[in-house]
């Protein structure tokens, strides 16, 4: 565990160093969020599961054990940087964005659901989102006019 964190002074660290500091403290927390989940939250879960079902409460299910455990999440040192890093590894094929919404605690289908969701909402009153002007601004007909014209280019 890096010093300054230690004694949570960062007066005499520069930028740069901060952030490899706590990044290197980050990856030691990574390591003991899933040694908790291995040793402490799965085995707790494997026996409450048991438990109701030998007292009838559940059934037996080929996945009544799956579990996914999504440790808390702590604040980004650079929250752009991160995420055009996280951008740019899906992009590349390196991560995929259930591995994003799983570090951020949530579920990738139930992401995409809320944000499908949030998108009708602003093009049904108009409200533009500036990642997504494409969708938003332009009523149907002015996309189905955009499209062949496109096309006969």
């Amino acid at each position: 565990m890096p010093l300054e964190l230690i004694l949570l002074d960062f007066s005499k660290t520069n930028y740069s160093s901060a952030r490899g500091a706590l990044q290197q403290a980050y990856r030691a927390f990574q390591v003991r969020q899933e040694h908790v989940k291995a040793s402490i939250c799965q085995p707790s879960y494997r026996q409450w599961i048991g438990r109701a079902v030998r007292s009838g409460d559940l059934t037996v299910r080929d996945d009544m054990f799956a579990c996914v455990w999504y440790p808390p999440r702590w604040p980004w040192i650079d929250p752009l940087k991160d995420v055009m890093a996280e951008e740019r590894a899906v992009a590349g094929g390196m991560r995929t964005l259930q591995e994003i919404a799983a570090r951020e605690g949530r579920n990738i289908m139930e992401l995409m659901a809320e944000r499908a969701e949030e998108l009708r909402f602003a093009r049904a009153n108009g409200i533009p989102l500036s990642n997504a002007p494409d969708t938003l601004a332009a009523t149907d007909d002015e996309e189905a006019a955009d499209h062949a014209a496109s096309d006969t280019k």
